[in-house]
């Protein structure tokens, strides 16, 4: 069942639909694909978003930008600062460690946020990874 929050509609397949000023119904799918329809229902493909994708081997403060962070922990632990959760409500980010190394990243919050409760967390294993959602006070591991 669809839920509707003002104009913008979002169904289980996690599509979204805006009205658009030509009469179109713009169709906005989770893979960043976009597609109108028309008044005839016919489908047209408009264009593909990318997400922001960045392979760090350092300390990192993460951006607005950014979507996906890889990273290369071969040189030692590698401290990734997450943004204030109020400023980006709703923003999801990708973490993945690359590398085979024992060392670890590291995600911290600012302030006294937390994600799942804690201050920081851990991500150890090659090809690990973690994504985490704010929802404008906290981040929280999805």
């Amino acid at each position: 069942m669809p839920v509707y929050y003002s104009d913008i509609q979002i169904s289980i397949d996690e599509t979204i639909q805006t009205p658009s000023q030509s009469g179109f119904v713009k169709l906005i799918y989770k893979d960043g694909t976009i597609k109108t329809i028309d008044s005839s229902g016919t489908e047209n493909n408009i264009q593909s978003v990318p997400f922001g994708l960045i392979t760090v081997n350092s300390n990192y403060s993460i951006l607005s930008s950014d979507n996906t962070i890889l990273c290369n922990c071969q040189s030692g632990q590698i401290i990734l600062t997450l943004p204030l959760s109020n400023i980006g409500q709703g923003r999801i980010y990708n973490i993945k460690k690359i590398d085979s190394s024992r060392n670890t990243i590291r995600v911290n919050c600012q302030l006294s946020e937390k994600i799942d409760g804690k201050s920081f967390k851990l991500i150890k294993g090659q090809y690990t990874s973690m994504q985490i959602q704010s929802d404008g006070n906290n981040w929280w591991i999805l």
